[in-house]
């Protein structure tokens, strides 16, 4: 869904409510320079809102469904979680355990991720806010609308430091890693953990060697080289789930 009136857009933006619905804002770069555009893209970036600026051939072809005034606003009314609700939310859930899926392009993986996390109980997964998918329809109807939080971050850096302070577990799957999943007991995920899960393109090394404390599992498969995202979720999820 689009606003691309100016006047409508701002209005929208100072609901803080509202700040959650949005999925990124397109700038045509012929007004990126004046200063209420430049009061937006402020506010966008500190609420970690992706905000794209485009040439203005770019922009004009991308929206010439739409009678836009050189900025477009795109919103849904799915409402993302603060980490903290996440956080608060792992003592209350059956498996301890927060998934960071790194850079989901696809809306169909996403979806299905969403409804596997759901299906075993987990505290919510994270998600990136660039070269990532957000929660749109398509998200919504493939994970046949499951209830699990979500929550948009910045920085992986930033968000896996900040579970090593909180003292998790900081576990890749990784169809090289160090730990075999199916000799592994439900302890091995206590008291929390992070679950980090590449998305199409995987995790790049350069991330992977700077977190701190990286736990690696692997899936024991056969006949074929890996699991897409979804089904090494569903398998690493229902490991755990079986053993507590």
């Amino acid at each position: 869904m689009y606003l691309y009136n100016k006047k409508l857009i701002k209005e929208f933006l100072q609901d803080k409510n509202n700040l959650k619905k949005v999925t990124k804002v397109y700038i045509s770069d012929s007004i990126k320079n004046q200063s209420y555009i430049k009061d937006i893209i402020y506010n966008l970036k500190q609420n970690n809102i992706p905000v794209h600026i485009l040439n203005s051939n770019s922009f004009k072809k991308k929206f010439n469904f739409l009678n836009h005034q050189l900025i477009v606003l795109e919103y849904f009314d799915f409402i993302y979680s603060k980490l903290n609700e996440i956080e608060e939310n792992i003592n209350k859930v059956r498996l301890p355990i927060i998934v960071l899926g790194y850079k989901i392009k696809d809306p169909r993986n996403l979806g299905a991720l969403m409804r596997v996390c759901y299906a075993f109980d987990i505290a919510g997964i994270l998600i990136p806010t660039e070269n990532a998918c957000p929660v749109n329809e398509t998200v919504i109807q493939t994970s046949r609308n499951s209830k699990i939080k979500i929550h948009r971050f910045h920085s992986i850096t930033k968000i896996t430091n900040h579970f090593v302070l909180k003292k998790y577990n900081i576990i890749l799957l990784d169809k090289n890693g160090e730990y075999k999943l199916h000799k592994l007991n439900y302890d091995f995920i206590l008291p929390k953990s992070l679950v980090i899960l590449g998305g199409e393109s995987g995790v790049p090394k350069e991330i992977i060697k700077n977190i701190n404390n990286l736990k690696t599992v692997s899936i024991e498969i056969l006949n074929v080289e890996s699991l897409n995202l979804t089904n090494a979720a569903a398998i690493f999820l229902y490991h755990f789930f079986s053993k507590k």
